[in-house]
């Protein structure tokens, strides 16, 4: 039900910007997108983890970070080329008919067995939210996203204006970043499981993100595609272990196991406000 309703949130509000007039109007309509995203993304990983089997998190959140991944892909690809000869209002409104299509999907397919009767305990809340572990991991997602975001969120528009690639062609490099995570999830969840060490994995994925970066700088569509490659592979990586760890580091009952890669999933996501603003 949360999930849903979540997804109804973002599409509705994802429709209504295709008829803003205004910043202001279309930055509260963009919020509300977010805000229903939050709604989807951690009950998601934690649904998809009890489907199957609590005892390979790194697995589990891989295939969900994949199957995501997938659909970034397509709907990154897609929009480029609907706006492309429809203009961008009618290509969000398409997006947002199909948001609203997979909310009503998920409310008749999806079984609602995982509905949790339980009052949120504060202190138990409280003990979540000052983790150290789980803080750590928010602040390394932090800097992996915000790389991850420099890359992907402008490249089609360097590539369009700096390097003189058409649209559609910019559209596909720039995809790259959105794709690559459908194996790398794959791989970093693996290697979680395999290892169980979150702090080696997430060294490594942001030492890679910041190559990708140094490769993107050189002036060059080829630099372009590989620092693309790279990026991905390693967000890829990198996001995998931070939830699939701050799962396996909760350690209070199961019901909390949404607050803390929530937690986690907040910390990171204020590497998507430095970006626009760079």
């Amino acid at each position: 039900r949360v999930v849903t309703i979540g997804i109804m949130i973002s599409s509705f509000s994802a429709i209504a910007v295709s008829a803003t007039t205004s910043v202001p109007e279309a930055a509260v309509l963009r919020f509300l997108v977010g805000a229903g995203m939050a709604f989807v993304f951690s009950p998601s990983i934690v649904i998809a983890a009890s489907y199957l089997g609590h005892h390979r998190s790194g697995i589990n959140v891989g295939l969900f970070n994949s199957a995501y991944s997938v659909g970034g892909t397509f709907g990154l690809l897609g929009w480029t080329i609907v706006a492309t000869y429809t203009g961008w209002r009618p290509s969000i409104v398409l997006s947002g008919a199909f948001g609203v299509l997979t909310g009503v999907l998920v409310l008749f397919l999806v079984p609602n067995e995982h509905t949790l009767s339980f009052k949120v305990d504060p202190k138990k809340l409280l003990k979540i939210l000052k983790e150290r572990n789980l803080v750590l991991l928010g602040i390394g997602t932090l800097s992996l996203t915000t790389g991850n975001n420099l890359i992907g969120a402008f490249m089609a528009y360097y590539l369009e204006t700096s390097l003189g690639v058409a649209s559609i062609p910019a559209s596909f490099v720039a995809a790259i970043v959105v794709a690559m995570p459908i194996f790398s999830a794959l791989i970093g969840g693996r290697e979680y499981d395999r290892t169980k060490k979150p702090r080696l994995i997430m060294l490594v994925t942001d030492f890679g993100i910041a190559g990708a970066l140094i490769i993107c700088a050189v002036h060059n569509l080829y630099a372009a595609i590989l620092g693309c490659v790279v990026a991905g592979t390693f967000f890829g990586i990198g996001l995998t272990t931070a939830f699939a760890a701050a799962k396996d580091l909760n350690k209070e009952p199961k019901e909390y196991d949404t607050l803390a890669i929530s937690w986690v999933n907040s910390l990171s996501l204020f590497g998507n406000f430095g970006p626009p603003l760079v």
